[in-house]
């Protein structure tokens, strides 16, 4: 919903709030990926994939730049890889996928917390070579 609202400017309910405000579907993907790990200072290990960054990302099942806007929260996700493993994988049916990086902020279903006393430590995650 986070990428549709900024680009249609309608909240949940379809009422419009400063559509002045819109922004391309580009401008949304960077504000929610690239932007996002800039603003928690951690841009080096998240936010676009790349060498040396976490393999997190998800597939979806169309690309939200052809897509209506009004339609975008409704694309379903067709793959979950977190740490370069699938962790979720939805109906393909032989439809076009679309790559988008998408790093969690927060826990993830089925991916255990890290912990100050883990004896597995994070930098053993996978990452793009």
């Amino acid at each position: 919903m986070a990428i549709q609202s900024m680009v249609t400017r309608k909240d949940y309910a379809g009422r419009l709030w400063g559509p002045n405000q819109r922004v391309t579907v580009d401008e949304a993907l960077t504000i929610a990926t690239i932007n996002g790990a800039y603003a928690s200072s951690e841009e080096h290990l998240k936010g676009s994939i790349a060498a040396g960054k976490l393999a997190d990302f998800v597939m979806l099942e169309q690309d939200p730049h052809t897509a209506d806007p009004d339609q975008i929260k409704n694309i379903r996700v067709n793959r979950t890889v977190v740490g370069g493993k699938t962790m979720y994988r939805g109906r393909v049916e032989g439809r076009r996928r679309t790559q988008f990086s998408a790093r969690c902020s927060g826990p993830r279903p089925g991916v255990p917390a890290p912990s100050a006393h883990s004896e597995t430590p994070r930098k053993t995650r996978q990452v793009w070579q």
